[in-house]
């Protein structure tokens, strides 16, 4: 008799982990799952300002020639409208600090 309830006792037991293992990777599942759409979302983002970027690089440089063909500015006004306009570099945050994506 002992052992019969020994053994149900086993077997509830390892039904229940098993239960608990499956609850447990479903929610890892799900959370990967998750993070795959949102790492998707991201990268999709950073594709965006990628080309936003080179578009007002591509504007500016449009730009400058416009002015220097209509005779409104010489390459001293646009170099000195560039370091007005440039970051300090010594402000610049440094990689994995300040104004990260974390």
């Amino acid at each position: 008799m002992f052992a019969l309830v020994v053994g149900l006792f086993s077997s509830a037991a390892c039904l229940t982990l098993a239960v608990q293992s499956g609850r447990a990777r479903r929610s890892s599942e799900a959370r990967g799952r998750e993070l795959e759409a949102r790492l998707a979302d991201l990268a999709g983002r950073i594709e965006m300002a990628e080309q936003n970027t080179a578009d007002a690089v591509v504007q500016s440089e449009v730009t400058a020639s416009v002015l220097l063909e209509k005779g409104l500015a010489d390459e001293e006004d646009l170099e000195a409208a560039r370091r007005r306009f440039q970051p300090n570099e010594a402000v610049q945050p440094v990689h994995g600090t300040g104004n990260s994506l974390h």
